[in-house]
């Protein structure tokens, strides 16, 4: 999964267009997969590989967190019901090895996830973030451009590199049920996706839209991951040149077809 403080890297660019400022140092690190799904009816030991593929050697603080679908970090919608959070969260059954870890660079090491859920489960999808932090400075950067004899006070800002990836486990067999309602936006006449989930089940996987049941051409196609027991919109580029839609939508990997519908368009 990618990076949950991606508005870093963002404010990173902005200030190097801005300004004419001096890179320092550099530290980064990868964290390889970007995530990794469980079976809580066979627990077992997974891992991590974090490498140091920066300039300088570093030190890292690892825990589990989560994130609710509607917090600032992960912001994917919105949950159905508050008790969501509490029901899905894998955190309490996860334990990380080693929490801290010190890399030189070029270093490669493991980090062990284990699980040990409760045999209350009940089927479905749950989740958590392996969270990895550098405890040293990513990047600094100062405002050369201010160090003048005009007495004007520098800038000087210094960003830390964070990474969160993606943690799930699964109990049981089942299906996401998807409940879509299509709209169009008024000013620039694109298609948009309403999407609730009663489920307590993630779907990950593709929407694609045709003009009829019968119709075999794929008119729009848009990729979608939905929590358990949450809605979200999603906005289509497309714009969908009819009254209404006969939507299909399938596993991302496996492309199984996982459910369709008549999606009426709503002005």
């Amino acid at each position: 999964m990618k990076s949950l403080r991606t508005h870093l890297i963002l404010l990173l660019g902005v200030l190097v267009s801005i300004y004419t400022p001096q890179a320092i140092s550099k530290n980064s690190f990868l964290v390889a997969p970007g995530r990794v799904m469980f079976d809580l009816s066979r627990p077992k030991t997974q891992s991590f590989i974090i490498t140091n593929n920066g300039d300088e050697a570093i030190r890292l603080n690892i825990k589990v967190v989560y994130f609710p679908v509607d917090s600032s970090s992960l912001g994917i919608g919105l949950p159905l019901n508050e008790e969501t959070a509490k029901t899905e969260n894998l955190k309490p059954y996860l334990r990380v090895s080693p929490p801290r870890l010190s890399l030189k660079p070029g270093q490669r090491r493991d980090i062990r996830i284990s699980i040990r859920p409760p045999g209350s489960l009940t089927d479905g999808t749950y989740r958590a973030h392996l969270l990895v932090s550098m405890m040293e400075v990513a990047q600094t950067i100062t405002d050369i451009a201010a160090s003048d004899e005009s007495g004007e006070v520098g800038m000087h800002l210094s960003l830390k590199m964070e990474t969160a990836v993606a943690i799930y486990g699964q109990k049981g067999k089942g299906s996401p049920d998807l409940q879509i309602k299509c709209i169009t936006d008024a000013e620039s006449g694109n298609l948009s996706y309403e999407v609730h989930n009663p489920s307590p089940w993630r779907f990950d996987g593709w929407v694609r839209a045709h003009h009829s049941a019968d119709d075999t051409k794929v008119r729009h196609e848009d990729r979608l991951t939905i929590m358990r027991e949450s809605k979200r919109s999603i906005i289509s580029k497309s714009t969908p040149g009819a009254d209404a839609l006969f939507l299909r939508w399938s596993d991302l990997k496996t492309e199984e077809l996982i459910g369709s519908a008549h999606c009426p368009i709503v002005q």
